[in-house]
């Protein structure tokens, strides 16, 4: 085994419940569990590397742009545009990165109901300034098993996006 190839193996042989054979095993587990980590890693800055480059690049050609025409107020309006939809795509990074981090967290029965609506009104504190009327239908009673920051984490982004891409 070398740490530039993980996904090769520990030859495994004797007997099955033999401590080495049972301790290779394991290794095995753990250096595939690495290796899949590592790629997904390498996928997520390579997207993430591309998806951050298309904002950029639109910013650097509305400021030519906009230095050839000398139409500057449209084109900070444009730009501050761009730099929205990177703040976003940003939060939405940390926030599968934050996701990823929890997923192997305990999950126990929660009221999802009470969950959702929680943190509903926490975001519409947050938004008020916004004038948005939202109504609510939420069934009561709904229990699942759950980890509830996950919950909480998903339905925040939701409302978030929700609320900053409404007009007011």
């Amino acid at each position: 085994m070398h740490i530039d190839n993980l996904n090769e193996k520990i030859a495994i042989s004797g007997h099955p419940h033999d401590e080495i054979n049972r301790v290779s095993k394991k290794f095995n587990e753990v250096f595939e569990k690495i290796h899949k980590q590592t790629l997904s890693l390498k996928d997520f800055v390579t997207n993430a590397s591309h998806e951050l480059k298309t904002p950029l690049m639109s910013m650097s050609t509305e400021i030519d742009y906009t230095d050839k025409t000398k139409n500057y107020e449209q084109g900070l309006i444009n730009i501050k545009q761009q730099l929205k939809s990177m703040n976003s795509l940003l939060e939405t990074l940390v926030t599968i990165s934050k996701l990823e981090a929890l997923e192997n967290l305990k999950k126990e029965q929660a009221d999802i109901n009470i969950l959702t609506e929680t943190m509903v009104n926490e975001v519409q504190k947050i938004y008020h300034q916004k004038n948005i009327i939202l109504i609510t239908h939420i069934q009561k009673n709904i229990y699942k098993k759950a980890n509830k920051e996950s919950w909480n984490i998903i339905v925040k982004n939701i409302m978030d996006n929700a609320y900053k891409f409404t007009p007011d």
